[in-house]
């Protein structure tokens, strides 16, 4: 299980029953498991990256805990589906989820689940490359020492640091800094190895060269395999591939695009599909591939033009 899906696992945490107003106390119990079994099985179908029942799951339970205004249990099903928008690359609709808990948090006074709101917050920002807005959003949750938020919900801590870390390297700014604080915080967390080893690349391009950041990617993406994590694969190949094009390594860079459209089409991601094809067309391109490169061609126009009427995920190379 990698950072983005444990995130979701900690919002699922079920609520105390005595934080349920508004119900009487025998019926508590039933309504109680009802949305937290909406939850939980949303959280299985997210796990398995079956978004659309995921996201209905979580519709279910946020209509359960509004029923009896629960409103942690409101809370945590707007920000599960802010998780799921933002993977399937629907920016909007992460923001609106968000905006939406994010009122319950300040209205009710719901403290203890303002940093996940936060850390989902912020992964949208970097998503859309404004770092600054990213940085001063974690902020608060990072001391200037070394020292890491308490221990009991680790978790978080490490989603605070790796998006941190992941904003240092967009803005080529303190990459050392958080690489060596993300190092120490997930020391003793094997299940976060190869987002190490993809930010360890990253700083190996700019010291070594190619050679050694490729070195690094390909045994994170071994790691991903061995765990049968089809979005670490997906987001890996990318980065292998944009190393390989830049070295002029144009048919392992084709293999390592296709590898990330594949992974992107299973798990619905939008943005890597996107991503995979115009590395695939910018290389068909340089080849003077005309053959391999209008079918591309085709299916990126397609897939940018594609509505609900047909899902860009149905599509296909002709």
């Amino acid at each position: 299980m990698n950072s983005n899906h444990a995130l979701i696992f900690l919002l699922f945490v079920p609520a105390l029953a005595g934080c349920i107003s508004r119900a009487p106390v025998e019926e508590t119990p039933v309504m109680l498991q009802r949305a937290e079994s909406f939850m939980a099985q949303g959280v299985q179908k997210y796990e398995r990256f079956e978004y659309s029942v995921a996201r209905t799951k979580f519709v279910l339970a946020y209509h359960e805990y509004q029923s009896f205004n629960e409103k942690q249990g409101v809370v945590r099903s707007c920000l599960n589906l802010a998780r799921v928008a933002l993977d399937l690359g629907e920016l909007e609709e992460a923001e609106k989820q968000l905006q939406r808990a994010r009122k319950i948090i300040d209205e009710y006074q719901l403290t203890q689940l303002a940093v996940y709101c936060d850390i989902i917050a912020s992964s949208l920002l970097i998503r859309e490359e404004q770092y600054d807005q990213a940085e001063k959003l974690l902020a608060p949750y990072l001391a200037d020492n070394n020292e890491l938020v308490p221990k009991e919900i680790s978790e978080v801590a490490v989603a605070i640091i790796q998006n941190r870390t992941r904003i240092a390297f967009g803005k080529g700014e303190d990459e050392r800094k958080w690489l060596e604080r993300y190092r120490k915080a997930v020391a003793d967390m094997e299940k976060y190895r190869p987002r190490l080893l993809r930010f360890e690349a990253a700083q190996a391009l700019q010291d070594e060269g190619a050679e050694k950041a490729l070195e690094l990617l390909e045994e994170a993406l071994e790691l991903y395999r061995l765990h049968s994590d089809p979005k670490g694969v997906a987001y890996t190949s990318l980065e292998v591939a944009d190393i390989e094009d830049d070295a002029s390594m144009y048919e392992e860079a084709i293999e390592d695009y296709q590898r990330g459209l594949s992974a992107g089409f299973r798990i619905r991601d939008r943005r890597v599909v996107i991503s995979a094809l115009e590395g695939l067309i910018r290389l068909y391109g340089k080849l003077e591939s005309k053959e391999e490169l209008k079918p591309m061609v085709n299916l990126l126009d397609e897939i940018v033009q594609a509505g609900k009427e047909k899902p860009w995920y149905l599509l296909r190379i002709e």
